[in-house]
Formats: C-alpha cells, sequence, structure tokens
C-alpha cells in the first residue's frame, strides 16, 4: 500500500508478528485464571509466569532486530564497522518505558478495578483486562525489537531511521510513512502498531534512494469505503476538498482532545498551535462539526475549512504545508559528532540522548528543580537552572520568573515517579516538558 520493506527487514517483521501474536495469546489465557472475587490476589501470582514468557518473546525479537538492522544496512549499501557491541538482551525483563515487567503487566489491574469504580459490570471490566493484557504483551515485545534495532544504529553511526509503514496501516501511521527521524527519536506508535524502523544513513539518503512515501498518493489509491474506513467519514471528505492530511489526522486523534460530541477539538488551539497563531479565532471545529449537520453549501464548507485550518495557503504538500525548524542546532549537532568520535556521551546535553533517556533526565531535572523551590514549566528555566547548577550567572533576559504552585509540584511529582523510579502512580498523560 504505502512502502515494501527491504527482504530481511520482512523476514523480522515476520518473526516479531508471531512473536506478539504468540504472547497476546498466552496473556489472554493468563487472564483466564484471574478470579473476579479476588483481582489482585489471584493476578499476582501470575504475573511472574506471564514476565518469563514476554521475557523469552523479547529475547527472540532483540536478536532479530539486530540481525535485520545488520542485513538491511549491507543490502541498501550503508554498511559500516560497528564502533562497540551491545548486548540486545539487556532490554529484556522492562516494559516499554523501562519499568520492571513485573510492574508494567500489573497495571491492568488497575485499569480493571477503575472500571469496576466507574460504575462497569464485573464482565465488562473482565474483558477490559483481557484486552488491556493481551496489547500490553505484544507491545512490549515489538517496543523491544525497535529498541534494540535503534541501539545497533547507534552503534554504526547511523543519523537516523526511515519510518516503514505497510498495508492496513491506520491514519496516523500513514501520514509519518517514509518520514525521516533522527537517531535518538522515540518510535511513536499506538498500542499493536505494526511499523518498523529502517536504517538510514541521512534524510537526504532515503529521499534518493525513494523511501519518501506521498500519503496523498496512497489516500488517492484507496477506495471510498477505504478511506472512510481508515481515516472517517468526514475526515476523508475533508481531504477530498482539499485538507491537509496532517492537520485533519491530529485534530481527530484519541489525544486531540475533542469535546462538544466530536464537534469541536482542542488541537492547534494552544498558545503554540498553528490554528491559534494563524486564526482570529478560538475554537476550532473538526471536519464533523463543518460537514456533520449538511446545513453548509459547498462554498461555506471550504470557507470553514479553511476558517478551522484545515485548508492551508501551502497546499496538500505530502511532507507537511507546516514546517519546523528543518535544522538540527549547531551545539546539538557538534555534541552528536563529538560523542561518536570519543564514544562518550555528554550527561547534560540531552542531543546525545535517546527519547527514553530524555524523558527520564528530564523528569529528574525538573524534580529537583522543584525541590529548591523553583518553576520548571516556564521559559528559560533550564538554561537557568543549568547556570545554577554550573555555578554560573543566571541568563540575562527571558520571561519573568512564575511562582511556583502545587499544580506545578504535582506534575513533577507524577514525572518523576513515572519516569526515573517506574512506579504506577505517575499519569500517562503527562504533558510534554522541555
Amino acid at each position: 500500500m504505502v512502502q515494501m520493506a527491504p527482504p530481511a527487514l520482512r523476514t523480522h517483521e515476520e518473526l516479531s508478528n508471531r512473536s506478539e501474536d504468540r504472547i497476546a495469546e498466552t496473556a489472554v489465557l493468563a487472564w483466564s485464571e484471574v478470579d473476579p472475587a479476588r483481582i489482585s490476589e489471584s493476578w499476582e501470582p501470575i504475573v511472574p509466569v506471564l514476565a518469563a514468557a514476554v521475557t523469552s518473546e523479547q529475547n527472540r525479537v532483540a536478536d532479530s532486530a539486530v540481525r535485520a538492522s545488520r542485513e538491511v544496512s549491507v543490502d541498501t549499501g550503508q554498511y559500516e564497522l560497528p564502533e562497540a557491541f551491545h548486548d540486545p538482551r539487556s532490554l529484556s525483563g522492562y516494559g516499554s518505558q523501562g519499568v520492571p515487567l513485573d510492574d508494567a503487566l500489573y497495571s491492568p489491574v488497575i485499569g480493571v478495578k477503575s472500571q469496576i469504580k466507574s460504575g462497569a459490570p464485573l464482565a465488562d471490566a473482565m474483558l477490559y483486562g483481557a484486552t488491556a493484557i493481551s496489547s500490553l504483551s505484544s507491545t512490549i515485545v515489538a517496543d523491544t525489537g525497535r529498541e534494540a534495532m535503534q541501539m545497533d544504529m547507534i552503534t554504526r553511526k547511523q543519523t537516523g531511521y526511515v519510518r516503514v509503514v505497510e498495508a492496513g496501516a491506520c491514519s496516523r501511521c500513514i501520514i509519518l510513512a517514509g518520514k525521516f527521524f533522527r537517531w535518538n527519536a522515540g518510535f511513536l506508535r499506538h498500542p499493536s502498531c505494526q511499523c518498523k524502523h529502517m536504517p538510514a544513513k541521512s534524510k537526504e539518503w532515503a529521499e534518493d534512494e525513494g523511501w519518501f512515501a506521498d500519503p496523498y498518493k496512497a489516500f488517492e489509491g484507496m477506495s471510498a469505503d477505504e478511506q472512510h474506513r481508515i481515516f472517517g467519514e468526514y475526515s476523508s471528505q475533508a481531504i477530498r476538498d482539499g485538507a491537509d492530511m496532517f492537520q485533519v489526522v491530529n485534530a481527530t486523534s484519541p489525544r486531540a482532545g475533542m469535546y462538544a460530541g466530536g464537534r469541536m477539538t482542542r488541537e492547534g488551539t494552544t498558545r503554540f498551535g498553528n490554528f491559534r497563531q494563524t486564526s482570529q479565532y478560538r475554537n476550532r471545529l473538526t471536519p464533523y462539526g463543518i460537514y456533520g449537520d449538511g446545513s453548509r453549501s459547498r462554498e461555506q464548507v471550504i470557507q470553514a475549512l479553511t476558517d478551522n485550518g484545515y485548508i492551508l495557503p501551502g497546499g496538500q504538500n505530502p511532507v507537511g504545508s507546516i514546517r519546523g525548524a528543518g535544522a538540527i542546532a549547531k551545539g546539538a549537532s557538534k555534541a552528536t559528532r563529538e560523542s561518536w568520535a570519543t564514544s562518550i556521551r555528554a550527561p547534560t546535553n540531552m542531543a546525545t540522548m535517546t527519547a527514553a533517556e530524555q524523558r527520564v533526565y528530564r523528569a529528574d531535572r525538573d524534580w529537583q528543580m522543584v525541590r529548591a523551590g523553583l518553576n520548571p514549566y516556564q521559559a528559560g528555566a533550564p538554561e537557568r537552572w543549568r547556570a545554577l547548577v554550573e555555578g554560573r550567572a543566571a541568563p540575562v533576559g527571558g520571561s519573568l520568573p512564575r511562582p511556583l504552585v502545587d499544580a506545578d509540584r504535582a506534575r513533577a511529582e507524577a514525572a518523576y515517579r513515572k519516569y526515573v523510579l517506574g512506579l504506577d502512580g505517575g499519569d500517562p498523560a503527562l504533558p510534554t516538558t522541555r
């Protein structure tokens, strides 16, 4: 549909899929042993057995990922001698956020109890638990393969990877097909996502080799029924009417913050959102809000799509009509080159950290700032903190310090518990920090 992976990557994908399916079945079977009257007590002795099965599949997929990374680099003419050798099995025994596997596999119990507390029938809550543990187990195994391949790319000085998206992909994955990511960028995925990394030495190489994928061509190659199934009826109509696919998908994703029965979205309406910065309006309709009641003429629909930030001046650009900085900051680029040359990564330079390491570093830094009575959630706060730690004068200028309030303290505490301590008291929907 969108891309065809190299043979070595496809072989790895098939092995990974079999492992994911196998562990999902094992997880559901394990959950069937839970006593609904004693959920926690009956699940606790089962967890270590399931964790051992997950670890076994993690080992299998991690080994396959490293082998695939090496073979793909040969097949695509990118092979580089590794600067070091890592043990991919060191990733096993942990969940997707680096949480010990036993703790990660206990989390569905919390969800089930929350369902029951909210008034859900016991049978429905238990079914939720089976679905949750199945999805969680298979996602952990898939993530282990992605992380192992990412580790191998680092040892070979690969600058990044291309996201490989194949048939059956959802709308969120289609808009990322063929996109180049730096080596330390986390792999954005939803539960049971089947997308893969492909090592790439540069963005230019990926484009020259034809790995760039045009999501609009993929969309045009679908039948109307397929478009509706993947994107939704109103979103697919908006794209056919000239809306930017990236804006449509982002505005209607599960994290978009839709409200008013799905007619409104909070996506892009925050201070730095494109819609907020470029529109005279503050409330934003979704495609459903524009098309749903059928009251608008075609001219009014096009105007509404424009007013709500879906039809953009740049048109339907396959790489996105809204461009970011487009380049790595010079300091970050220099730090990355130095870390490759010396095999030593600067412990406080986020440019040389993986995405997971960045989350841990931010959470620890923000918690230390809160303990010192400083607010980490304002422009320039990290720079001022670094200067304080290093005994330098604080940078001049910037916004005035904002008082630290309890909401800030609680936010930092939740992130510290989640990313540094690995405790399940962290909020999975924490806002992104700098």
